[in-house]
C-alpha cells in the first residue's frame, strides 16, 4: 500500500489516540475440543481507516514508527489481556518474539521489570 498523506495521518491518529484494541480468539485442542487458551488480536478503531491491520505494520516502518506501533499494541493487550476469560493463557502473535526490538530505542525499559517479568509468565509474545 503506497503510504500516502492520509495514510500517514491516520497512523500518526492511530499511535497518538491509541486507537488499537485487542480481541481474543479461542486456542482449541484438535485432540478433545477444549480451549488450549486464547490468542490476542490487535484491531484498528479509527473510523473510516484506509488500512488493515495486516498493513499498518508495513506502513508503520516505512513512516520509522513500527516500534512506537507495535508498543501501543502490546500495551492495548495487555490491558485487554485483564478481560479474558480467567485461567486462560494469551498468546500474542508476531513471526519472531523479541522481546525489545532492534528498533526499539536503546536502553529503553517496556514495563517495569517485575511487571514485565509475571506478564512474561503467562504470556507467549509473536506480535
Amino acid at each position: 500500500m503506497p503510504v500516502t498523506d492520509e495514510v500517514r495521518k491516520q497512523m500518526t491518529d492511530i499511535i497518538k489516540n491509541k486507537k488499537i484494541k485487542s480481541v481474543f480468539q479461542p486456542i482449541v485442542s484438535l485432540r478433545n475440543g477444549q480451549v488450549y487458551g486464547y490468542e490476542a488480536l490487535s484491531r484498528i478503531t479509527l473510523e473510516n481507516c484506509s488500512f488493515h491491520i495486516g498493513e499498518a505494520f508495513e506502513i508503520a516502518q516505512e513512516m520509522n514508527c513500527l516500534w512506537a506501533f507495535e508498543k501501543l499494541c502490546r500495551v492495548q493487550s495487555i490491558k485487554a489481556s485483564s478481560k479474558k476469560p480467567k485461567g486462560a493463557n494469551q498468546d500474542i502473535h508476531r513471526p519472531i518474539f523479541r522481546p525489545f526490538p532492534s528498533y526499539a530505542p536503546k536502553n529503553h525499559l517496556f514495563f517495569p521489570r517485575q511487571s514485565f517479568r509475571m506478564y512474561m509468565r503467562s504470556c507467549m509474545i509473536r506480535i
